[in-house]
Formats: structure tokens, C-alpha cells, sequence
């Protein structure tokens, strides 16, 4: 079936009409510039929080079999015969690439 997509001649599914994809029986997704402006004006402001408590995990320093451990934002350490992996570490005080901007780290960064 030819599609509307010139990069993927492939076939269509009832998840993928060739060129998105989308939930099946699900309402549509698809908003407009106005319907995000709306949204954005008749939400209640939510204060973000100054700290969130969290209780420290201090995994092992090497485990053989498979261990996964949240780190913070996007941080995993993914433990396995031995390897240590961590992935999109963020170590700053802020999720930014300048110090002065950007949402500030709601806990303390474990030393």
C-alpha cells in the first residue's frame, strides 16, 4: 500500500497508518497552537515544590546478576556481570545547560 510518507514505503498496520502512529479506538491527539494557548490559560498554576524527600539506595559496587537502579531524572545504573552502566547522568544542580536557568534539583545530590 503506498503511503503519503516518501521516506517509508512499508506496510501500514492498525497502529501505523504509514505516515503516524496512534492508538487504535483512542480520541485523537492532534491539537492545534490555539488549543495549546487555551490550555495553557485555563490550567491552575501548580507551585513546584522546593524539595522532595527521598530516601538514599547505595547499590552494591558490583553485582553479577541483572540490577537496575533509579538515580534521578533520567539516570539509570544498570548493573550486570559486573558492568556498571549509567545512562543521561545529570549531576548539576540544575536540568540546564547554563547554572542560572532551568528547573532547580528537588533533592540533595548524593556525594
Amino acid at each position: 500500500m503506498s503511503t503519503r510518507n516518501r521516506y517509508y514505503g512499508g506496510p501500514t498496520s492498525d497502529h501505523f497508518d504509514g505516515l503516524r502512529f496512534f492508538n487504535p479506538g483512542q480520541p485523537e491527539t492532534d491539537r492545534s497552537l490555539r488549543d495549546l494557548w487555551r490550555w495553557r490559560a485555563e490550567r491552575a498554576a501548580v507551585r513546584w515544590p522546593a524539595h522532595v524527600a527521598v530516601t538514599p539506595n547505595v547499590p552494591e559496587s558490583r553485582v553479577e546478576q541483572m540490577r537496575i537502579t533509579m538515580v534521578g531524572h533520567a539516570t539509570l545504573l544498570i548493573q550486570v556481570a559486573g558492568l556498571n552502566i549509567l545512562t543521561d547522568p545529570v549531576w548539576s544542580d540544575r536540568i540546564s545547560p547554563v547554572k542560572f536557568a532551568g528547573p532547580r534539583r528537588l533533592r540533595e545530590r548524593m556525594r
